[in-house]
This record gives structure tokens, C-alpha cells and sequence, in this order.
């Protein structure tokens, strides 16, 4: 449901890869109750950047997330901070997101702005809706586990059903 675009400037090895991947999953689905299967992560390499007019090298996070109103204000609040030190723990730095760190995570923005989307094959539904979602799909969900597909088993498993 939501995507995390990393960009970064400074190398990530594989591992640090699969940590901060982790790491945003499981912010995400404690933050927000989301089943991990549609929690997309992507490492891209920083385009050129300017800051105050001059070019830095930085990294930064954009998220995309479906909307879900002020009342969630904190746990947006919580996922950015929880974010800013996974960063700090895995790839280092000064922890302050200076520019000049280049190894610091500079920003992070997220963008409540997916009104409608398809991930592997569903329909996604509003944030709120996940229940009826997930009984509306249920038996193509048992379809798709039956015949094979092990991403579909896992979500069951984590929606609350074997």
C-alpha cells in the first residue's frame, strides 16, 4: 500500500539494504496495522540536488501513503522519527540530517497522497476499510494460495487466517 522511495547519495551495501527495509516495514505495519506484503521499499541513486542553491549530495526518503485524516498526525509523527534513527543506526552519521553529513539522512517527506491503487492483482482499499477488504477478497486470496502463490499465503497469514 504505501511505497518508501529511498534516494541516496551515499553507497548502501546490500545488508544495509535489507536493514532499513526491515526496519520501515515494521514501523509501517506496527504504525498503521498494514499487512508487510504491500509495504514497497525502493533504493534509488539521489539525482542532482540543490540546497540553498548549491548542489549537495544527499539522501532522503519520499513516502507515498494512502490518506488517513489529522487524527494520525502522531503515528506520522512516530514513523518519521522511528525512520530518522533506524537511518542513524544502519548507515551512521552524525544523526542531525546536516547537509554536510554525508552519510546523514536529510529529509524525509511523506505524501498521503495514494487515492486509489492495485497491488498484486487487489484492488487496495481506504485506509479504514481493510475489514470488509479482506472479506470481499478472502476467496480469491484462498484461489491464488491454492494455486501456488506463497505472497498471497503470507498476507492470509497475517490478515488472521491459515
Amino acid at each position: 500500500m504505501p511505497h518508501y522511495m529511498i534516494y541516496h547519495s551515499h553507497p548502501l551495501d546490500s545488508a544495509q539494504q535489507q536493514a532499513i527495509a526491515n526496519g520501515i516495514t515494521d514501523l509501517h505495519c506496527k504504525l498503521f496495522s498494514a499487512p508487510s506484503a504491500f509495504v514497497n521499499i525502493s533504493f534509488l541513486p539521489a539525482p542532482k540536488t540543490y540546497v540553498a542553491r548549491s548542489p549537495s549530495a544527499t539522501n532522503f526518503i519520499h513516502a507515498h501513503l494512502r490518506p488517513r485524516g489529522p487524527a494520525f498526525t502522531p503515528q506520522l509523527h512516530s514513523l518519521l522519527h522511528g525512520i530518522k534513527a533506524l537511518w542513524h543506526e544502519v548507515v551512521g552519521g552524525t544523526g542531525e540530517g546536516r547537509i554536510d553529513d554525508t552519510r546523514g539522512l536529510h529529509n524525509v517527506f511523506l505524501f498521503e497522497d495514494l487515492s486509489a491503487g492495485m497491488e498484486q492483482g487487489f484492488v487496495l482499499p481506504k485506509a479504514g476499510e481493510e475489514e470488509a477488504w479482506k472479506e470481499s477478497n478472502w476467496g480469491d486470496f484462498v484461489a491464488r494460495r491454492e494455486k501456488g502463490d506463497e505472497s498471497v499465503g503470507r498476507l492470509m497469514e497475517e490478515l488472521g487466517g491459515k
